[in-house]
């Protein structure tokens, strides 16, 4: 008769408490023991999520591409936020021939072109300057600007700025009728991987030539 009670009192011990722990005697103490052992798991998956988050970041960030383009002996190297001297170069001098090998054929389209290179943080700005460079350039039909780099040691490379020194000539028809030396001076930052312009802007004007060739 006995047992036939405790296994009554069996039967009536609720299924949720079945599953908790029984460290204690007291039933809340075994609460409170459960508590702090949920506190732990989770206070450990979260510390486990952040260190994952920051070793990934650093393997992002120490990653580097290289690239060899066809038929040349160079290589671009570059990770999130950096690049070599000779990716550099390459992208400073492609920027400074949008800028500067200007027609009123060409130049709306190359202005267009080099804006795709300015940082988001800029386009407004250098948006309504192209637009205003252009249609003065549209004004005269047979003017054409053209710069020519100045020797392979007209790059430098201090940081985040590349100075380019380029010859600049004006021509009328086929005419050169000036020429300048120039010195662009292009600051830039590397998102993720991809080259952005943050300013360009002309320096160290000499006086201008008058020619005849």
């Amino acid at each position: 008769m006995s047992d036939i009670k405790k296994k009554d009192r069996d039967n009536q011990t609720p299924k949720a408490d079945r599953g908790r722990l029984s460290f204690f005697m007291q039933e809340s103490s075994n609460i409170f023991a459960e508590n702090r052992l949920l506190r732990f798991v989770l206070g450990s998956m979260v510390v486990w999520s952040a260190f994952n988050s920051v070793m990934l970041s650093y393997a992002l960030s120490d990653r580097v591409t290289i690239i060899t383009p066809p038929d040349e002996s160079y290589q671009f190297e570059v990770t999130s936020n950096s690049a070599n001297d000779t990716y550099l170069y390459r992208m400073a001098r492609h920027i400074v021939f949008l800028a500067g090998n200007l027609t009123a054929a060409t130049g709306r389209d190359q202005l267009n072109d080099l804006l795709r290179y300015i940082h988001p943080s800029k386009t407004a700005q250098y948006q309504e300057h192209f637009n205003t460079l252009a249609k003065e350039i549209e004004r005269y039909p047979n003017i054409t600007s053209l710069v020519e780099l100045n020797g392979t040691s007209s790059m430098k490379v201090k940081g985040d700025v590349v100075t380019i020194d380029v010859t600049k000539k004006r021509l009328i028809g086929d005419t050169v009728v000036k020429k300048d030396r120039v010195r662009y001076k292009l600051t830039y930052t590397i998102e993720e991987g991809r080259f952005w312009v943050m300013d360009l802007k002309e320096v160290n004007r000499e006086q201008s030539v008058e020619v005849s060739e």
